[in-house]
């Protein structure tokens, strides 16, 4: 099975470096200089917190603060962006299943499991 750290770190590599391609196919969003700015900011947040749990900088309870923070506004982008809707409803479930993960992960450490 996967890390989901090794996924995010992948997903932040394909943000960062592809950003355009990502816009455009997979989110139906026009690409343009601040929408390039922001999922490239996106990816290289999703690599550092990818790398930071072989640290043990961020506890898994931490991680899980951080990505349903970005869940909430991204909900909070989709409902008052009509532009950026589509590309907020795709990063709020992408945000969704990390979250779900960290708790996994959080539970796990809770429950004497290892993190990661």
């Amino acid at each position: 099975m996967v890390s989901e750290p090794a996924v995010r770190v992948v997903w932040g590599a394909a943000l960062t470096l592809f950003p355009d391609v990502l816009l455009r196919c997979l989110l139906r969003t026009p690409s343009g200089r601040t929408g390039r700015a922001a999922v490239q900011a996106l990816g290289v947040r999703h690599i550092v917190q990818g790398a930071v749990p072989a640290r043990g900088i961020l506890s898994p309870g931490w991680r899980t603060v951080l990505d349903a923070s970005h869940a909430v506004s991204m909900a909070g982008l989709a409902l008052g962006s009509k532009r950026w809707r589509g590309a907020a409803l795709t990063d709020f479930c992408v945000a969704c299943a990390f979250t779900l993960s960290s708790v996994r992960a959080a539970r796990a450490v809770g429950a004497g499991g290892r993190t990661g």
